[in-house]
């Protein structure tokens, strides 16, 4: 078994596009760096909806990278430049990433999902679509 973690939020303004982006780079390079992580992926979409995948090798290893480094600190101020955002943790069979479009119907199924300010009518009423058009898809690995 492993244990996959799925994040969905969509940015406010282009304006913290930039600082997202710093911000998820210095999270990027302490997960590959983290004991059981096994893989990754993240997402960015033109309508500034940004999304990471990470598969663990187990619920342990995911919980311990979440509430230790940089990640707790940055997710705290991602409230203040997200509209929304959406959430979900699960055990999995799977010893890859699954495609965005699984992604998506996990994070609609199962999903915790925040409302912050303006969030789009999807998400109110609690349903994620991936998206047709991507600015880019980075997968990333254990070093």
């Amino acid at each position: 078994m492993a244990y996959l973690s799925l994040t969905r939020l969509r940015l406010k303004h282009v304006g913290y596009l930039i600082p997202y982006l710093i911000d998820s780079a210095k999270i990027v390079r302490e997960i590959i760096h983290s004991d059981g992580f096994i893989a990754g992926k993240v997402l960015a979409a033109p309508n500034l909806s940004m999304w990471t995948a990470t598969l663990w090798s187990s619920k342990q290893a995911s919980k311990a990278f979440h509430t230790k480094g940089s990640h707790g600190k940055i997710m705290s101020r991602f409230s203040s430049i997200s509209t929304e955002a959406a959430n979900v943790s699960v055990e999995t069979s799977y010893a890859r990433l699954p495609r965005w479009d699984y992604i998506a119907k996990l994070l609609t199924e199962s999903g915790k999902f925040h409302q912050l300010e303006s969030p789009s009518s999807d998400h109110k009423i609690k349903i994620v679509r991936i998206p047709k058009v991507t600015i880019f898809t980075i997968p990333f690995s254990h070093l």
